[in-house]
């Protein structure tokens, strides 16, 4: 039994998400990350262990694997085996995401990852981190024409001003009871200053431009975000 899945966008609290899930006396979540459905014919030592891995012996079980929002072949797989599921997406500002996943991919990869511009301008895929994958309007339309199954987005600025209601919500979505949630620091958080080199003017234009684009498709297609969006998205700091 699976109950939902945490998918979303890089760098958006889904590890944070799923570690307070667990908290929850009626709500178990594998942060593994075990990417199960990734697999059109998992193996059967696979399936037996990502199931097993999902028991707690707790109400509501689930998973965290936000790249399963890249992959619309995995959430139609999900939707086919288990039509009850139901997803928790996480989404931020798309430039706070470039930059967060910039900055994070940076840390770990100083001496190879290309530069931000690169990034930006020639949309190099570096281990998952490019400026296409931070075009979330584009992607969760997608979603909305390929997916039927019940979804509640959670969005990092709203969930960082209004952490009770959020979570609130999160817990009616899910079918438990309130739960007191304790705020502590976001996990899996690093923090860098991130230089543009050759091309600055160039690569600040692309990115107003087309994440300005990017919002308003989401306004348009998602009118139930809108006042979320205008709220919360109007005070982002860009580049």
């Amino acid at each position: 039994q699976i109950d939902y899945i945490i998918i979303g966008f890089p760098k958006c609290a889904s590890s944070t998400i799923s570690y307070y899930l667990n908290l929850h006396p009626n709500i178990s979540c594998d942060f593994h990350e075990p990417g199960y459905w990734l697999k059109k014919y998992p193996a059967e030592q696979e399936t037996e262990s990502y199931y097993k891995a999902l028991d707690e012996g707790k109400q509501i079980k689930g998973e965290k694997t936000p790249g399963y929002i890249y992959c619309l072949d995995c959430l139609s797989r999900i939707n086919i085996r288990v039509p009850s599921i139901k997803f928790l997406i996480t989404i931020r500002h798309p430039t706070d995401l470039l930059l967060s996943y910039y900055s994070f991919r940076y840390m770990s990869y100083e001496d190879s990852i290309p530069s931000f511009d690169d990034i930006v301008l020639n949309n190099i895929n570096f281990m998952g981190l490019s400026f296409e994958n931070t075009l979330v309007g584009s992607h969760m339309l997608r979603i909305k024409e390929n997916v039927r199954s019940q979804s509640l987005v959670i969005f990092l600025e709203e969930f960082n001003v209004r952490y009770n209601s959020v979570w609130q919500k999160v817990f009616a979505f899910l079918g438990v009871q309130s739960f007191a949630m304790t705020k502590e620091s976001p996990k899996n958080v690093q923090h860098r200053t991130i230089t543009l080199h050759d091309n600055i003017m160039s690569t600040y234009n692309h990115i107003i431009e087309k994440h300005e684009e990017d919002i308003d498709l989401l306004k348009t297609e998602f009118p139930e975000f809108y006042d979320t969006i205008d709220t919360y998205w109007s005070s982002v700091q860009h580049v």
